[in-house]
């Protein structure tokens, strides 16, 4: 009997971290291209600006963007767009069967809350 509970056990674990893997690809994957994204849209923003001369408020409002969308569009220095690393597919890809629980990073950076951390591998993953 006790053997049985453990293998139950044994697989909700393993299907548990298989969703977990499954989303934090999905995650990474998106939050790459959002990133492209912003890179895209800084880098035309700033092009629109020079071409048209009005302020960044007359666009924002011309355009409908958000408050966020205006600092990153508009954003001459790049400070809210950076250009992130490509994932190495070895760091993203690898399975360990480890419990990842209680694996959490307590150097957060919590000064600035409008950055998102640069993300290269499953959590569980970096050092």
């Amino acid at each position: 009997m006790g053997d049985e509970i453990v293998s139950e056990f044994m697989r909700e674990r393993r299907a548990k971290m298989k969703t977990e893997e499954k989303t934090l690809k999905e995650f990474i994957k998106e939050l790459q291209n959002f990133r492209k994204a912003m890179a895209a849209l800084n880098g035309t923003g700033v092009a629109v600006l020079d071409v048209f001369g009005k302020t960044q408020q007359e666009l924002a409002d011309r355009f409908g963007l958000s408050a966020v969308e205006k600092r990153i569009a508009f954003d001459r220095d790049s400070k809210s767009v950076q250009p992130q690393p490509e994932p190495d597919e070895k760091t993203t890809s690898g399975n360990t069967e480890k419990d990842h629980e209680n694996d959490v990073d307590e150097d957060e950076n919590t000064e600035e809350h409008d950055t998102v951390p640069t993300v290269n591998a499953m959590p569980w993953q970096q050092q």
